[in-house]
Protein backbone atom coordinates (compact mmCIF):
# COMPACT_ATOMS: atom_id res chain seq x y z
CA UNK A 1 0.00 0.00 0.00
CA UNK A 2 2.80 2.43 0.92
CA UNK A 3 4.62 1.53 -2.29
CA UNK A 4 1.53 2.26 -4.39
CA UNK A 5 1.03 5.58 -2.63
CA UNK A 6 4.66 6.55 -3.21
CA UNK A 7 4.44 5.64 -6.91
CA UNK A 8 1.23 7.62 -7.22
CA UNK A 9 2.80 10.65 -5.53
CA UNK A 10 5.90 10.50 -7.70
CA UNK A 11 3.75 10.25 -10.81
CA UNK A 12 2.11 13.58 -9.92
CA UNK A 13 5.45 15.41 -9.60
CA UNK A 14 6.74 16.93 -12.85
CA UNK A 15 9.65 15.02 -14.38
CA UNK A 16 12.90 15.91 -12.68
CA UNK A 17 11.29 18.12 -10.04
CA UNK A 18 11.69 15.61 -7.23
CA UNK A 19 15.34 15.03 -8.06
CA UNK A 20 15.94 18.74 -8.52
CA UNK A 21 14.50 19.61 -5.11
CA UNK A 22 16.55 17.03 -3.24
CA UNK A 23 19.84 17.40 -5.13
CA UNK A 24 20.20 21.18 -5.05
CA UNK A 25 22.99 22.43 -2.85
CA UNK A 26 23.38 26.00 -1.65
CA UNK A 27 24.74 28.31 -4.35
CA UNK A 28 27.37 30.83 -3.24
CA UNK A 29 26.75 34.52 -3.75
CA UNK A 30 28.40 35.28 -7.09
CA UNK A 31 31.32 37.66 -7.41
CA UNK A 32 30.60 40.24 -10.10
CA UNK A 33 33.29 42.37 -11.73
CA UNK A 34 31.93 45.60 -10.28
CA UNK A 35 34.80 47.74 -11.58
CA UNK A 36 34.06 46.66 -15.15
CA UNK A 37 30.29 46.98 -14.69
CA UNK A 38 30.50 50.48 -13.21
CA UNK A 39 33.00 51.65 -15.82
CA UNK A 40 30.46 50.61 -18.46
CA UNK A 41 27.26 52.07 -16.94
CA UNK A 42 28.41 55.14 -14.98
CA UNK A 43 29.82 58.53 -15.91
CA UNK A 44 33.63 58.61 -15.71
CA UNK A 45 35.14 59.82 -12.44
CA UNK A 46 32.75 60.44 -9.57
CA UNK A 47 29.96 58.46 -11.26
CA UNK A 48 32.06 55.31 -11.30
CA UNK A 49 33.03 55.78 -7.66
CA UNK A 50 29.39 56.23 -6.63
CA UNK A 51 28.43 53.14 -8.61
CA UNK A 52 31.15 51.07 -6.93
CA UNK A 53 30.12 52.32 -3.47
CA UNK A 54 26.47 51.43 -4.15
CA UNK A 55 27.34 48.00 -5.49
CA UNK A 56 29.51 47.40 -2.39
CA UNK A 57 26.61 48.31 -0.10
CA UNK A 58 24.28 46.03 -2.07
CA UNK A 59 26.81 43.18 -1.95
CA UNK A 60 27.24 43.57 1.81
CA UNK A 61 23.47 43.42 2.31
CA UNK A 62 23.18 40.41 -0.01
CA UNK A 63 25.74 38.54 2.12
CA UNK A 64 23.36 38.87 5.07
CA UNK A 65 20.29 37.74 3.10
CA UNK A 66 21.69 35.08 0.77
CA UNK A 67 21.36 32.06 3.07
CA UNK A 68 17.73 32.90 3.85
CA UNK A 69 16.78 31.67 0.37
CA UNK A 70 16.34 28.16 -0.95
CA UNK A 71 19.12 26.77 -3.17
CA UNK A 72 16.76 26.98 -6.14
CA UNK A 73 16.13 30.69 -5.51
CA UNK A 74 19.87 31.22 -4.99
CA UNK A 75 20.59 29.59 -8.36
CA UNK A 76 18.05 31.79 -10.14
CA UNK A 77 19.23 34.97 -8.39
CA UNK A 78 22.88 34.18 -9.15
CA UNK A 79 22.14 34.66 -12.86
CA UNK A 80 21.63 38.40 -12.33
CA UNK A 81 24.65 40.43 -13.43
CA UNK A 82 24.52 43.39 -11.01
CA UNK A 83 24.18 43.55 -7.24
CA UNK A 84 21.62 46.37 -7.25
CA UNK A 85 19.12 44.36 -9.29
CA UNK A 86 20.03 41.14 -7.48
CA UNK A 87 19.31 42.75 -4.09
CA UNK A 88 15.88 43.85 -5.31
CA UNK A 89 15.05 40.34 -6.52
CA UNK A 90 16.41 38.62 -3.39
CA UNK A 91 14.44 40.97 -1.13
CA UNK A 92 11.25 40.25 -3.07
CA UNK A 93 11.85 36.48 -2.96
CA UNK A 94 12.40 36.52 0.80
CA UNK A 95 9.32 38.69 1.36
CA UNK A 96 7.22 36.33 -0.78
CA UNK A 97 8.48 33.31 1.18
CA UNK A 98 7.69 35.05 4.48
CA UNK A 99 4.19 35.95 3.24
CA UNK A 100 3.63 32.34 2.17
CA UNK A 101 4.69 31.10 5.60
CA UNK A 102 2.21 33.48 7.22
CA UNK A 103 -0.55 32.08 5.01
CA UNK A 104 0.28 28.51 6.01
CA UNK A 105 -2.26 27.42 8.60
CA UNK A 106 -0.77 27.12 12.06
CA UNK A 107 -2.05 24.64 14.62
CA UNK A 108 -4.33 26.27 17.17
CA UNK A 109 -2.65 27.43 20.35
CA UNK A 110 -3.66 25.70 23.56
CA UNK A 111 -3.18 26.99 27.05
CA UNK A 112 -1.26 24.55 29.21
CA UNK A 113 -1.33 25.24 32.95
Amino acid sequence: MKRLLMITLLATVPAGAAAQQTSLKPVPLPIIDVDKYCAYVAQPGAGVNLCIEQEQQDYDELKLLWNKMTPQDQAESAKISEYDHMLTVVTQVIQAEQAQQQLTPQPPAHFQP
